[in-house]
């Protein structure tokens, strides 16, 4: 295995450093750290660029971090561009459809020349690696003179001034802003191995949120870089209330995917968004270090501030999390994902059907809405996500490129939360899917709109999931109902037959398919008689070797808006009646996360716990711990051991017909089980 393989505790100090530069590297040795992101040497301020004024200083540096065992990346800003350059060459600043600069150096310029030389100079030292901060294409860019002229030579057009959604040629440029992200990644990382063919590159890629605004889709940025990582652990530029707990977990488990196999890392600020010099509590640090290396990253933790400021209790909390990994570094080394459900995230459908961006260093909060739909995908989404993971089920994320790739082949059931933009292929490996003898749980718009936004006459999933459109709509506001017609494994769990509709449904006949609930009609108003029955809202069906639920409302994005109870027990039994549990919890709260991998040569598995269990508001300031959590856990493998590492003790287990079950006596915040 190369050296960047193994799990990485990366430090990154992300601003100038002051005083004597090199006590850094004896605070991330004493802190447990085995990499450095390297910025403060060479940075002004927050930017960084290669300064060879500061060539000698950077020699020492790398000396001293070698014989430390330190292995070094440097850190290099291509998207704001270096001050003396883009003074002399305003051209090359990315710009508006008005001709007016945006900001930021665009990768289509001469700009980019310049950049690769930087990268040529950096490898002439003994770095171990690069990093990109960026590059991006800002949202509402780029109209320079060199992104005209190649695009213009592409596809024989002007660039389109003006979004819309429906219009091929704004697909096209969306296209070339990813291509212009991607192709310049391309030649750094040609430029580095050129000089450094051993030396690693990766850049800021993209988290679980539209790409659209920064034009960055990591399947195109993947083949050029060791590493894929990703910002899931940059918090609070939002309310704290508004910014999911599981959000590094969610990153992890999307660029797994993504990366092809290859390492995957997860940025973590030390820092509460967005004051930079105030770190996180304690709690919120654990926290964000567990959620990231139970998904299978790794950790990069970053200080926008002093390095003194890892004496904050955060930064003790990162300290004994570092010494924890390396304590137990072998069992986080070539771990997989045993998840048989998979949950979607379609691009086309967050990109174009209703656009959410999240505030970042390189973006602004974002929510563009296409024209007559009425669903949210990056709601449904989320809401979906922390069903199943209040479920206590196993599941992975994934994208539509996956389900061309072998790796399908794991998965019993596939979730679509409001997936309405996928592409005619997906359309046929998803039915390919469930004639073979998958499952699939959908919900709303699913597969009824096009590449274009472009509503169908039909479902493109309309023979899965046994049912056709009526061509119409629901609103349903806050006081409708849906009535449960039928009991079934999926609706058994619900303590009534009456239950709160989702804000939104769509007017759906069955033609396979089994009605097991039905909308009641839209009530304007409370304290109203109950409206009467109308078109079917769960609908069971089998097709092929497989079988499907499809959810007519707009489920995940009502359960992220309310958290309705009876919405995550219809969602949770839906999944566990199309794949049955490989892993039980009990006795746990919703808020204990359940993550189980494997070390196949090894023979084990690895039982990541997260406890979320926190006081009313974020950020959490303490944990509530959970006891005596009971699990069972279906395997034909002999186990001879189970130990909880936290603990630092072997836990009694009883093997019974076809599973082991333990209990695990207490999670604080965060405890790993071997069974093996």
């Amino acid at each position: 295995m190369k050296w960047y393989e193994h799990p990485l505790r990366i430090a990154a100090l992300q601003c100038q450093s002051e005083g004597d530069s090199k006590h850094v590297l004896e605070i991330w040795d004493e802190w447990g750290f085995n990499t450095e992101q390297l910025l403060h040497l060479s940075a002004e301020a927050y930017s960084g660029y290669f300064r060879p004024d500061r060539a000698e200083a950077l020699r020492e540096y790398l000396a001293l971090a070698k014989e430390k065992g330190i292995r070094i990346i440097f850190y290099i800003a291509p998207g704001a561009g270096s001050a003396d350059f883009m003074k002399s060459h305003p051209d090359c600043v990315q710009t508006g459809a008005d001709g007016q600069p945006i900001g930021g150096a665009c990768m289509n310029s001469p700009y980019r020349e310049q950049l690769f030389r930087m990268i040529r100079d950096v490898a002439q030292f003994e770095v171990d690696g690069v990093f990109l901060d960026g590059p991006v294409v800002h949202q509402g860019a780029c109209y320079c003179p060199y992104c005209q002229a190649q695009f213009k030579e592409a596809y024989g057009q002007p660039l389109p001034t003006k979004e819309d959604v429906h219009d091929p040629l704004w697909h096209r440029f969306m296209d070339f802003r990813y291509d212009t992200i991607a192709n310049c990644l391309r030649d750094a990382h040609a430029a580095l191995k050129e000089v450094r063919p051993e030396a690693l590159l990766y850049m800021n890629s993209q988290s679980f949120a539209s790409g659209l605004a920064s034009a960055r889709d990591n399947r195109r940025l993947v083949p050029h870089q060791e590493i894929l990582g990703a910002e899931g652990g940059f918090i609070f530029y939002v309310r704290p209330d508004e910014v999911p707990f599981w959000k590094p977990g969610a990153t992890a488990k999307l660029i797994e995917t993504q990366a092809g196999g290859k390492p995957t890392v997860v940025f973590v600020a030390g820092d509460h968004k967005p004051w930079n010099r105030h770190l996180h509590t304690a709690a919120e640090t654990r926290l964000l270090y567990a959620d990231t290396v139970a998904n299978g990253a790794s950790m990069w933790y970053g200080l926008h501030s002093p390095v003194a400021d890892v004496v904050a209790p955060g930064g003790q909390a990162a300290k004994e999390m570092n010494v924890f990994l390396r304590r137990h570094e072998r069992y986080y080394e070539s771990t997989r994902s045993v998840a048989s459900v998979a949950l979607m995230r379609s691009a086309a459908t967050l990109d174009y059907y209703q656009r959410e961006t999240e505030q970042s260093d390189f973006t602004a909060t974002e929510h563009a809405t296409s024209e007559g739909v009425l669903g949210n995908a990056a709601k449904s989404f989320s809401g979906f996500y922390e069903m199943l993971l209040r479920a206590h089920i196993l599941f992975d994320v994934i994208d539509e490129e996956a389900l061309f790739e072998q790796g399908m082949a794991k998965y019993d059931t596939l979730v679509l939360p409001n997936c309405a933009c996928l592409s005619e292929p997906s359309v046929e490996a998803i039915t390919d899917f469930v004639t073979a003898g998958g499952c699939v749980l959908a919900s709303f718009d699913t597969s009824l709109y096009d590449a274009l936004v472009r509503r169908k006459t039909e479902f493109g999933l309309g023979d899965v999931f046994g049912v056709c459109f009526e061509g119409d709509a629901y609103d349903f506001g806050n006081t409708s109902y849906v009535s449960v017609k039928e009991r079934h494994p999926i609706t058994e769990g619900l303590s009534q037959a009456l239950i709160p509709a989702p804000s939104y449904g769509l007017k759906v006949g069955t033609t396979t398919g089994r009605a097991l609930a039905v909308f009641r009609a839209p009530m304007d108003r409370q304290y109203v008689p109950l409206a009467e029955e109308t078109t079917p809202a769960v609908v069971v069906n089998t097709f092929g070797q497989g079988r499907s639920v499809y959810l007519a409302g707009n489920v995940g994005e009502h359960y992220q808006e309310w958290g309705l109870p009876a919405h995550l027990s219809l969602v949770a039994d839906a999944v566990r009646w199309l794949s049955p549990p490989m892993l039980e919890v009990a006795d746990a709260p919703q808020t204990l996360e359940v993550v189980l991998r494997e070390q196949e040569e090894e023979g084990r598995y690895i039982l990541h716990l997260i406890n979320f269990t926190g006081e009313m508001r974020r950020p959490f300031g303490r944990i509530t711990p959970c006891h005596d959590v009971r699990i069972t856990l279906r395997t034909d493998r002999k186990i001879s051991t189970v130990r909880a590492l936290e603990a630092e003790q072997d836990l009694s287990f009883q093997r019974k017909d076809d599973a082991v079950h333990f209990v695990v006596p207490c999670v604080e915040t965060y405890e790993v089980v071997v069974v093996g």
